[in-house]
């Protein structure tokens, strides 16, 4: 048995043909993401039992089409989606935590902060 993900438009109805991807992967115990802004991409985040967690981009199209692409996520773990393509992510290992403005390329560009500022908390802008 696995799970199931789509991505398709906010209406007053669903699809009536069968359409996104079923694996069994998507079964994993943990399993959260978040859609960009636009739409366009999708990050997903797996773990099976707080272990073997994953983190991977996904085009909306692809999975509304039926296919498997992810694109691994190697670097820090995406925190939420600032753009159609842009996301604030941060490092899990360090202390106090680092935070990067990363682009679906997996480019990423360390935020800066003022010196006194210990712990920053990073708060999403509402309606973002």
């Amino acid at each position: 048995m696995g799970g199931c993900l789509d991505v398709v438009p906010l209406t007053d109805t669903l699809p009536v043909a069968e359409t996104g991807v079923c694996r069994p992967d998507l079964a994993a115990s943990y399993v959260t993401g978040g859609i960009s802004r636009d739409g366009s991409w999708v990050a997903l985040m797996t773990a099976t039992g707080g272990q073997n967690r994953r983190s991977v981009l996904l085009r909306s199209t692809d999975l509304h089409s039926g296919r498997w692409r992810p694109v691994p996520m190697n670097g820090p773990s995406l925190l939420f989606w600032v753009t159609g393509t842009t996301f604030i992510a941060t490092d899990d290992n360090s202390q106090p935590p680092r935070y990067y403005r990363c682009d679906v390329t997996q480019t990423c560009v360390a935020l800066a902060f003022p010196a006194d500022l210990h712990q920053p908390v990073l708060v999403r802008k509402a309606g973002a």
